[in-house]
C-alpha cells in the first residue's frame, strides 16, 4: 500500500535506485571472483614455473637413487633435503615443497621422498606411507595421465589450507617416477580478497551515489514540464484559465506546453464572451438578486451559473444560453482539436516506436511508458471535449437494458481495487427502443461513478421495473454521499467530485437521457449513500435537446 501512494516520480526514482543498486552488487560481486580469480593463476602459475625450475636442479638422477635408497642419512637424499628446504624459504609465496612417490594405492597412498627440514621434524620419515587428501589425488592422476604439470583446487589436511602445484619428475624414458608437490597457502589469496573487498566497498556505493544523483536530475528535469501541465489541466477543469506553463524546452514537450497556453488563452476569450452575454442581458440571479458583474471571478462554474440565472427567468433565453454553452464547448473543442492533439499524437507515435526498438534499456523503456501513460490521459480529456463538439443522430434499435446493465456489471467490475458487492433486481425484461452505444455510455458511466464512491467497499444496488410507459433504473451505492451543493452542480461542466474527473462524464448522460425526453433524479445522504434513478420513455424518440 505504501508504494501505491507515491508519485510516479518518486516510483521510477524507486525502481531506478533498486536497478542500480543490483547491477552495483553484480558488478561488485563479479568484480571480485575475477581479480580473486585472476590472484590465484598468477600465484599458481608462479609455482608451476618455480617447479619447472627446481627439477632439473635437484637432477632426476638424485630423485631415481632416492626410490631405490629410502634412508634419510643418504647423500642424494640429505642434497634433496636442503634443496626442497632451500625453495621452501627463499620464495614467500611457497609453504612447503615435497617430494612423493608417483605410485597410489588403493588407499590413495603415496611413498614419502625427501621433504624439507620443517616437515621432517614434525615426524613424517622418508620410505613411509602417508595418505593423501581427495584434491591432490584427482590432480596427481590427472599428472599421470597427461604427464603435465597441474594444481588442485584449495583443500585442507593436517598441516592447513592449501592450493598444491604438482609436477612430475620423468627418467630417461619419458616414465613417471615421482611427484614434486609445491603447496601454497590459500590464506594468501582469502587476504587478497579481502583488501579488494575493501578496496571495492566504497567505490561501489560512491558509485550508486552518483548514480541516483544523475537519475534523480535526469527524472526531474523529465518530469517537472509533465507535472506543471496536469496541475494546469486541474487549473482549466476548475475553472482558472489564468493559468500560464513556462516553456522551457524547444522538443516536443515545449511544443505541447506552448499549445495548451495557447487553449487556455482561447478558452479565457471564450470565457470573457460568455460573461460580456450575460452582462448585456443585466439578469440577476434570483437566489442572490445582488451578483453584479465585479463579483465574478474567472471561473467557467460562475459563468454557467449566470446563464442558468438568464434560464429562471425566461424559457426564450433558456434556448439561447443553452445554444450559447454549447457553442462555447464546441469552439473549445474545435481549439483543443487543433492545438494540442495533434502534438499529442506525434508525441504518442514517438513514445510507441521507441518502446517498440529491442536496444531500448529497461530503465528509459519504463520511463518512456510513463511518459506514454500521461499522454493518453491528456488525449482522453480531450476526447471527451470533442465529444460535445460532433452532435449526430444515431440509429435506434430494440435493446433489454436489464441484460445490458448485467454485461456492463462484468466490465466495471474487474476494474474495482476493492471489495464491492454487485445486487441485481429486474421484474422481468426490460425492453427498449434506443441506440446501444448511447445507453452503453449512460449506465457505464453511472456505474463507474458508483464503484468509485466506495473506495473501502460496499454494496451496489441495481433496480429495474416498469411503470407506465417508462422503464425506471435506480442505481443505489452506499458510498460517502454528497452535499447539497455537490447536488446541485452536478452535470455541470468541468466540475467533478473526482480529483482527476472533467465533469463531462456526466453531463453526456444528463445530455443522452434528455435527447430520449428521459429523466434524472439523484438522491444522496452524506454517509449513507447515493441513488441514481433514471427513467426512458418505452418507445424513445430522439430529439435535439434545446
Amino acid at each position: 500500500m505504501g508504494i501505491k501512494r507515491l508519485s510516479i516520480f518518486q516510483k521510477n526514482l524507486l525502481l531506478t535506485m533498486v536497478i542500480t543498486s543490483l547491477f552495483g552488487v553484480v558488478l561488485f560481486c563479479s568484480s571480485i571472483y575475477v581479480l580473486t580469480n585472476h590472484l590465484t593463476k598468477n600465484i599458481i602459475q608462479q609455482a608451476t614455473e618455480l617447479g619447472d625450475t627446481w627439477i632439473p636442479l635437484m637432477g632426476t638422477e638424485n630423485i631415481e637413487r632416492s626410490l631405490s635408497d629410502l634412508k634419510a642419512n643418504s647423500p642424494h637424499n640429505i642434497q634433496l633435503i636442503d634443496q626442497l628446504t632451500l625453495l621452501t624459504e627463499n620464495n614467500e609465496n611457497v609453504s612447503q615443497a615435497y617430494l612423493f612417490g608417483a605410485n597410489i594405492n588403493k588407499n590413495n597412498e603415496t611413498i614419502i621422498l625427501p621433504q624439507p627440514k620443517k616437515i621432517l621434524d614434525l615426524g613424517y620419515k622418508i620410505g613411509e606411507l602417508q595418505k593423501q587428501p581427495i584434491e591432490w589425488v584427482n590432480a596427481a592422476k590427472k599428472l599421470l595421465r597427461t604427464k603435465q604439470p597441474t594444481h588442485t583446487l584449495t583443500y585442507s589436511d593436517a598441516l592447513g589450507t592449501w592450493v598444491t602445484t604438482l609436477h612430475p619428475v620423468m627418467n630417461n624414458k619419458g616414465e613417471v617416477i615421482a611427484i614434486l608437490g609445491i603447496d601454497i597457502d590459500a590464506s594468501i589469496v582469502e587476504d587478497g580478497k579481502k583488501s579488494l573487498i575493501y578496496l571495492l566497498a566504497p567505490l561501489l556505493l560512491l558509485f550508486i551515489g552518483i548514480t541516483m544523483w544523475f537519475q534523480y536530475l535526469g527524472q526531474y528535469k523529465l518530469f517537472k514540464p509533465l507535472n506543471q501541465l496536469l496541475n494546469g489541466i486541474n487549473q482549466v477543469s476548475k475553472g482558472d484559465f489564468k493559468s500560464n506553463i513556462p516553456v522551457t524546452r524547444k522538443d516536443e514537450i515545449g511544443l505541447l506546453t506552448e499549445s495548451f497556453n495557447t487553449m487556455v488563452c482561447e478558452i479565457r476569450l471564450l470565457f470573457d464572451s460568455l460573461l460580456e452575454t450575460a452582462s448585456s442581458i443585466q439578469v440577476q440571479s434570483a437566489e442572490s438578486p445582488d451578483t453584479t458583474e465585479t463579483s465574478l471571478n474567472n471561473s467557467l462554474e460562475l459563468a454557467f451559473k449566470q446563464l442558468e440565472n438568464i434560464n429562471y427567468y425566461t424559457s426564450v433565453l433558456e434556448r439561447i444560453q443553452h445554444a450559447d454553452k454549447m457553442n462555447a464547448i464546441s469552439q473549445l473543442a474545435a481549439a483543443v482539436a487543433h492545438e494540442v492533439r495533434n502534438p499529442c499524437t506525434t508525441i504518442n507515435g514517438f513514445l510507441q516506436f521507441f518502446l517498440e526498438e529491442d536496444w531500448l534499456p529497461d530503465s528509459k523503456r519504463g520511463l518512456i511508458e510513463v511518459m506514454k501513460q500521461e499522454v493518453d490521459y491528456i488525449e482522453k480529456i480531450i476526447s471527451e471535449y470533442i465529444q460535445f463538439s460532433n452532435p449526430h443522430q444515431l440509429n435506434s434499435q430494440n435493446i433489454d437494458i436489464s441484460e445490458k446493465i448485467n454485461k456492463l456489471i462484468e466490465l466495471v467490475a474487474p476494474v474495482a481495487h476493492h471489495k464491492v458487492v454487485y445486487n441485481t433486481i429486474f421484474e422481468e425484461p426490460l425492453h427498449i427502443k434506443a441506440n446501444e452505444i448511447e445507453m452503453t455510455q449512460v449506465f457505464l458511466n453511472v456505474l463507474q461513478n458508483a464503484v468509485e464512491a466506495m473506495p473501502s467497499g460496499g454494496t451496489l444496488t441495481i433496480k429495474g421495473y416498469r411503470t407506465d410507459d417508462y422503464v425506471t433504473i435506480e442505481v443505489s451505492d452506499t458510498g460517502s454521499g454528497m452535499s447539497k451543493e455537490e447536488l446541485s452542480r452536478l452535470g455541470t461542466p468541468f466540475y467533478s467530485t473526482k480529483s482527476k474527473g472533467t465533469g463531462l462524464g456526466l453531463m453526456t448522460v444528463y445530455h443522452i437521457i434528455r435527447k430520449y425526453q428521459g429523466e434524472i433524479k439523484v438522491k444522496s445522504t452524506m454517509g449513507i449513500g447515493t441513488v441514481f434513478t433514471v427513467k426512458i420513455p418505452l418507445e424513445t424518440k430522439q430529439v435535439n435537446n434545446p
